[in-house]
C-alpha cells in the first residue's frame, strides 16, 4: 500500500443533499478565486517559490482520520478558535463541546504538530500534497486587534508599549515610563511604520510571516466570511469540525480578557502605581469597544467586586499574588460573571465600526505609508 505520507483520497459528496453541494460548490469558486488573484499577484511581484526562513511558521497539523492539514496560524486572525478547532478535529481531546477546552489544553494540542523544516528535504514534496489552510484578516482590522489586546488592554505595557512611548513620544513622563499603559492608537501606527524591522508577529504581514508565494494555499479563509469558509475547510481536509456558536467564541474572549487582570505575566513594573481599580475600569472599557456589552453597560463599582484589592497596585510583587491566590479566584470569577451576564443582557447587537472608530482621524499621510507597509497582503487576499 501507500505511505502514509500521501495524500488520501477526498471525502464522498455522496451523502451531501443538493443545497449542501450547492453551497460548497459557491464557496468553492471563492476560494478558487482567491488562490488565482494571489497566484496572479506572486508572478506580477516575481516573489520567490521557495520558504527562505529556517523558523518558518507554517505547520503540519494532524487532524481526524490520520488526515493531516498544513495551517500558518496568523496571529491576531481568530488563531485561538482555530487552534481550538484543529485540536478537536484531531481527535486530540474527547470533548465534544468546543468550550470545555481551556488555553493549555489547546496549546498542548498544537504542540503536537510539526514544522515544515522539521522534516526532511526527501518528505517535503510529498508533504506538500496535503491540503493547505491560510485564514486572514483586513490589515487594519488586525492593528486594531493587536492594538486593543497588547497596548490598549492588559498585555504588553512592559515590553512593547514602553518601546513604543520611548521611540515615537517625545518627552513622557516618568509615570508612562513605569507603567506603559497609555500608548495611543496614533501613537502605535506611526511605531508600526516607523519600526519596519521591529516587526512584532502580531502586526508582521501575513506575506512575511506565511510565505503564501511559497506555500500555494489551497484553502484561503477571510475572517469576515468565517461562517462559510469554515464548513468548507472542514469538508475538505475530511473533518467533522463541532459547530461553534458566536456565543461561545465571545464568551471565552471576555473571560480572557478578565483573566488579564490577575494573571501575574501581565501586570507591570514594581515601580508603576496603577492600581487594581483602574485595571478593573479598563477591562470593561476593551469590553465596551468589542462590543461583548452595552457602552452604557451599569458597570458595578470596583469596590464592590475587587473588595479590598481595590488600592493594591497591579506591578506589586508576586509574592503577594502567590499569598492571595485563593482570593484572586474568587475574586476572578465574580467579575467574570458579571461580565457574561452583562454580555447575554446586551440590548445593542450591531458591534462598533471599530475601523471608523479607530482610522477617521489619522492623517492621509500615515494612512498611505501603512498601506504601502501592508500593500502586498492588501493586494494579495482581495482588501480594499
Amino acid at each position: 500500500g501507500k505511505s502514509s505520507l500521501y495524500k488520501p483520497e477526498e471525502q464522498s459528496d455522496q451523502n451531501l443533499t443538493l443545497t449542501q453541494q450547492e453551497f460548497l460548490n459557491e464557496i468553492a469558486e471563492i476560494h478558487q478565486r482567491r488562490s488565482k488573484l494571489l497566484e496572479e499577484k506572486c508572478k506580477l511581484y516575481n516573489f520567490s517559490q521557495n520558504l527562505s526562513k529556517p523558523q518558518h511558521a507554517l505547520l503540519l497539523k494532524a487532524m481526524s482520520y490520520n488526515t493531516p492539514v498544513w495551517t500558518c496560524p496568523v496571529p491576531k486572525v481568530a488563531t485561538r478558535f482555530l487552534g481550538r478547532m484543529f485540536a478537536i478535529s484531531s481527535n486530540y481531546f474527547r470533548e465534544e463541546n468546543v468550550s470545555s477546552l481551556g488555553l493549555l489544553n489547546i496549546t498542548g494540542a498544537l504542540s503536537k504538530s510539526k514544522f515544515f523544516q522539521k522534516y526532511k528535504a526527501k518528505d517535503r514534496a510529498i508533504l506538500m500534497k496535503y491540503h493547505r489552510v491560510l485564514f486572514v484578516r483586513h490589515p487594519f482590522d488586525r492593528l486594531i486587534s493587536a492594538y486593543l489586546d497588547k497596548m490598549y488592554g492588559l498585555g504588553q505595557w512592559r515590553g512593547t508599549s514602553l518601546d513604543i512611548i520611548k521611540t515615537v513620544r517625545p518627552n513622557p513622563s516618568g509615570y508612562s515610563l513605569a507603567c506603559g499603559h497609555d500608548v495611543t492608537f496614533l501613537e502605535f501606527l506611526k511605531y508600526v511604520v516607523m519600526m519596519p524591522d521591529k516587526t512584532n508577529r502580531h502586526w508582521t504581514t501575513v506575506m512575511s510571516f506565511c510565505e503564501p508565494c511559497a506555500v500555494h494555499y489551497d484553502i484561503i479563509g477571510h475572517t469576515e466570511t468565517a461562517q462559510d469558509d469554515i464548513p468548507y475547510m472542514s469538508h475538505m481536509i475530511s473533518s467533522n469540525v463541532p459547530p461553534m456558536s458566536k456565543d461561545i467564541t465571545n464568551i471565552e474572549n471576555i473571560k480572557r480578557e478578565v483573566q488579564k487582570l490577575f494573571m501575574p505575566r501581565f501586570r507591570p513594573s514594581t515601580e508603576c502605581n496603577i492600581t487594581f481599580s483602574q485595571g478593573y475600569y479598563r477591562v470593561w472599557d476593551v469590553l465596551k469597544l468589542h462590543s461583548y456589552i452595552d457602552s452604557n453597560a451599569n458597570i458595578p463599582p470596583a469596590h464592590q467586586i475587587l473588595q479590598n484589592l481595590t488600592r493594591v497596585t497591579l506591578g506589586t510583587e508576586l509574592r503577594f499574588r502567590l499569598q492571595m491566590k485563593s482570593f484572586l479566584k474568587i475574586v476572578q470569577d465574580v467579575m467574570e460573571r458579571t461580565a457574561v451576564e452583562l454580555y447575554h443582557n446586551r440590548t445593542v447587537k450591531e458591534p462598533i465600526d471599530l475601523r471608523k472608530y479607530y482610522f477617521n482621524h489619522i492623517p492621509n499621510l500615515l494612512m498611505a505609508q501603512l498601506r504601502e507597509r501592508f500593500k502586498y497582503d492588501f493586494e494579495m487576499f482581495g482588501y480594499t
